[in-house]
């Protein structure tokens, strides 16, 4: 019985040790993305009856609100060959600042072969800050009163 214990007990302290570093490898993946503006949280395919999709998590570190992101990826199957062409899929917001958002795509791929994605780039387009009416009448009126 005591054999078991300290297998238990040593399986259990090599499990935490291992969860500690994954945890630490994922923050140091997400915060060294700060000089970025998003951090991508997950970027996975999702299975479908034949068909394969694409779900993407990301962390707006930006000061900026995200209107629209679009993700350039392409399939890999489960012997890492490429599925397919490049693909693209755009996402809608609003992400605030500081916020999480998640978008998923269906029927992505016309195959259920797709096992990992990989994600090649994202393009970003940040929502604009609006002066008031007001503020943009005494900024006409100053710019012609010259």
């Amino acid at each position: 019985m005591e054999e078991k214990d300290s297998i238990d007990s040593w399986s259990k302290e090599l499990s935490e040790v291992y969860m500690r570093n994954l945890e630490n490898e994922i923050s140091d993946k997400v915060f060294s993305k700060k000089k970025n503006g998003i951090a991508i949280i997950s970027a996975y395919p999702t299975e479908d009856y034949s068909f394969t999709g694409a779900e993407f998590k990301i962390l707006n570190f930006s000061k900026k609100t995200i209107k629209y992101i679009t993700f350039y990826f392409y399939g890999k199957n489960a012997v890492k060959d490429r599925v397919g062409i490049n693909m693209s899929r755009k996402g809608i917001g609003p992400v605030e600042s500081l916020a999480t958002a998640t978008w998923s795509f269906n029927n992505v791929w016309l195959t259920d072969i797709v096992q990992t994605l990989k994600l090649i780039s994202v393009n970003i387009i940040y929502r604009l800050r609006r002066k008031s009416w007001g503020e943009l009448l005494i900024l006409l009126s100053l710019l012609y009163d010259k």
